[in-house]
């Protein structure tokens, strides 16, 4: 039997016995780890990490460098091949469907592999942050409706469906894909926001836990993120075209000639024809914008910033800064997709908690756990937050309507 106890994160990563164990586990597998941990028989500690390691995840310990992932994909896609050629003789239909179980799951380590593969470090970029301390306490955010509404001067329309699409044409006039009812106009907040020239504006409210698309009448479209509101004219009239944002949007703004300037709480962005993500929430303390596409050009208190594709600009209390980002972070949620690299996983879980609009309360010690991957927003934050406890060292009880977060016991 291998000495586990001597083993290093590395050892493991190249172990198709752990491999299989760990991408899909069986009882007996199960049963067979548990007993050396119950043995003493291997560092707990150590075999945690190459769990996360090799799920995605990994901690603060130093992971397997990438000549050896690599030598171990390669070996596991050759182990893979032979099981296609599985001896003739095998005695019994309980061999014949091992070796095609091996082979399945090998399959299965081969991606998993890959894709850990595929996330190479960034130099010199900046990882999307957002505070977090110890004892961090995220309260849920009030809202009338769980459906996303639009509002003008003469009606409300309340729309069902997660992702409802919002289409002016150059006239002005509104087409809706989706179920639609009228609603009553008391019932939807009003967002204080800096007053816009003296046209006509609609509103369109997005709730936590959907997303919409809005397509305004000069052909911008916008991809508006969970919590937030956003202003617009009907049709744009006069030398500029203004819309104003209260939460996150990614935006493709079409050209014709005039500036597209978007209003946040902290600056303005001006832009003719471009690709950008603004994520500006009047409930947090910092606002940014990253670009994808294009020019933009960022005003607040009488100065201007010029920035470059794949650059952010970012607005916190201690200031202001330029950075160089990995664009495909910030705008994944777009596609339903939530990315992160290089995050504790406490950022994680308080960006899920945000998006679906779920009270969470977190330890008072950091989890010492740093998160690369992705997952689908799909499903709800108990069925994410389960998934998640399965390769992430934490557990979960839900108490008075809050999400209450314990770090596993985990050497810090």
């Amino acid at each position: 039997m291998n000495d586990y106890k001597k083993y290093s994160i590395e050892d493991y990563l190249k172990d198709e016995m752990f491999i299989r164990s760990v991408l899909s586990p069986t009882p007996e597998t199960k049963r067979y780890w548990d007993a050396l941990i119950d043995a003493g028989a291997l560092d707990i500690y150590t075999y945690t990490d190459a769990v996360l390691a090799l799920t995605g995840w990994k901690n603060s310990a130093p992971a397997a460098g990438r000549e050896d992932l690599e030598a171990t994909w390669r070996r596991i896609e050759a182990s893979a091949a032979e099981a296609d050629t599985a001896p003739a003789e095998a005695s019994s239909r309980k061999d014949i469907a091992l070796w095609k179980s091996v082979r399945t799951v090998l399959e299965a380590a081969a991606a998993a592999l890959s894709l850990f593969l595929l996330l190479p470090q960034q130099e010199n970029r900046a990882p999307k942050e957002i505070r977090v301390d110890p004892g961090f306490v995220l309260v849920t955010q009030a809202q009338e409706s769980d459906n996303v509404v639009i509002v003008s001067d003469r009606q409300e329309i309340e729309l069902e469906g997660s992702k409802p699409d919002v289409n002016y044409n150059p006239q002005g006039q509104l087409k809706v894909d989706g179920n639609v009812r009228e609603t009553k106009k008391d019932t939807v907040p009003q967002i204080e926001m800096p007053a816009l020239p003296e046209v006509e504006l609609n509103r369109i409210i997005v709730p936590y836990g959907k997303m919409a698309s809005l397509t305004l009448s000069d052909g911008s479209t916008l991809k508006i993120n969970a919590g937030t509101t956003v202003r617009y004219p009907k049709t744009f009239s006069g030398d500029t075209r203004m819309i104003e944002v209260d939460g996150e949007i990614f935006a493709d703004v079409a050209h014709d000639g005039r500036p597209f300037v978007v209003r946040s709480k902290d600056f303005d962005v001006r832009v003719t024809g471009t690709q950008f993500n603004l994520s500006s929430y009047s409930t947090d303390d910092y606002s940014q914008v990253v670009l994808v596409k294009g020019g933009v050009t960022v005003s607040l208190e009488g100065s201007e910033v010029a920035l470059t594709p794949s650059q952010a600009f970012e607005k916190r209390p201690e200031g202001t800064s330029v950075l160089l980002v990995d664009t495909d972070l910030y705008t994944s949620w777009t596609q339903g997709v939530y990315k992160f690299e290089n995050e504790p996983l406490e950022n994680v879980l308080v960006r899920l908690a945000r998006f679906y609009n779920v009270s969470l309360v977190l330890p008072e010690s950091k989890s010492g756990v740093i998160c690369y991957g992705s997952l689908e927003l799909r499903d709800d934050l108990s069925t994410l937050l389960t998934g998640l406890m399965q390769i992430a060292s934490f557990n979960f009880v839900i108490r008075d309507g809050a999400h209450v977060i314990q770090w596993g016991n985990k050497k810090k």
